[in-house]
C-alpha cells in the first residue's frame, strides 16, 4: 500500500535573497539564517533515529509511512543546506556554526536510542506546529514570497509525518516518563541551538541596518501562544499527534 504522506522535489532561487530578508530584522535574520543551518543537521538525527528502529516494524501502512518520513526529511535538508553558499556570500559564518552542532551532536553516543527516538517524536510535534503557523499565517508580509514558499511547502509535509517517529516510539517503548524526558531534552535543545546561532550570526553582522517590515512581533506573539499550547497537549497521557489541536 502506498502511504498518504508524500515525497515533494520542488525547486528553490535565493540568488537575490536579501541579506536581511526577515522583515529587515537583523536579528530575525540571523535567527531565521540559524534555522537554515541546523535545521538540514537536525533532519539528520531525526533519518538516523528512526532508522535504527525500523527494523521492528512489522506492519506494511507503517513501513511505507517511515520510508516516505525518510524521503522527506533528506528532501528538507537539501533544500535548506542549498541557502548555505548565499549566506556565506552575506559573510554568515555558515561553517563554523556547522562544526559547532556537529560537535553537539557527538554527544549522541551517550543517549540511549530509545531515547533519541523520544526526542525526534518531541520536536516532530514542534516543527508540526510551526508548520501549521507557518501555512495559517501571511508569511509573504515578512518574508519574500520564495521563502514563504519554502516555509509553507516544508511546514505541509511536517504536518503529514507528523505521527511517524511518535508511533515508532510508541512500538519501542511506549513509556510516559520515556516521552516526558525526550520532550525535555528537545525542548531544551530546541531553545539552546537557535540561540547559539542567532547570536553568532548577530555578532558577525557588520552591515547597515534595512528598513522594517511593519507585523512581524504580532506574528511572534501569536507564534509564541501556539508553542505554549503544543506544549501543554504533549504532556497529556493521551495525548496522540494525529488528535493535535492545531
Amino acid at each position: 500500500m502506498t502511504s498518504a504522506i508524500t515525497v515533494r522535489h520542488p525547486e528553490f532561487d535565493f540568488a537575490e535573497l536579501d541579506r536581511h530578508w526577515l522583515a529587515g530584522s537583523r536579528l530575525a535574520t540571523a535567527y531565521g539564517n540559524a534555522g537554515h543551518v541546523f535545521i538540514p543537521l537536525g533532519e539528520q538525527f531525526f533519518i538516523d533515529a528512526v532508522r535504527r528502529f525500523r527494523g521492528r516494524v512489522t506492519d506494511d501502512d507503517q513501513r511505507d509511512d517511515i520510508r516516505a518520513f525518510i524521503g522527506q526529511e533528506a528532501v528538507h535538508a537539501r533544500a535548506h543546506r542549498a541557502i548555505w553558499q548565499r549566506l556565506r556570500a552575506d559573510g554568515v559564518p555558515v561553517d563554523g556554526y556547522a562544526d559547532w552542532i556537529a560537535c553537539v551532536r557527538r554527544a549522541e553516543r551517550f543517549v540511549p536510542g530509545p531515547l533519541q527516538l523520544s526526542i525526534t517524536a518531541a520536536l516532530e510535534h514542534y516543527t508540526a506546529a510551526f508548520g501549521t503557523a507557518f501555512i495559517a499565517e501571511e508569511l509573504g508580509s515578512v518574508v519574500p514570497d520564495e521563502m514563504a514558499r519554502l516555509l509553507e511547502w516544508h511546514g505541509l509535509e511536517e504536518i503529514e509525518h507528523r505521527s511517524v517517529a511518535f508511533d515508532l516510539l510508541q512500538l519501542v517503548d511506549d513509556s510516559y516518563a520515556l516521552r516526558v524526558a525526550g520532550f525535555v531534552l528537545g525542548t531544551g535543545l530546541l531553545m539552546v541551538v537557535p540561540t547559539v546561532g542567532t547570536v553568532w550570526f548577530a555578532i558577525a553582522d557588520r552591515s547597515p541596518r534595512e528598513r522594517r517590515r511593519h507585523g512581524l512581533g504580532e506574528m511572534s506573539a501569536r507564534f509564541a501562544r501556539r508553542m505554549g499550547r503544543h506544549v501543554a497537549a504533549y504532556l497529556v497521557p493521551s495525548f496522540h499527534p494525529a488528535n493535535a489541536r492545531d
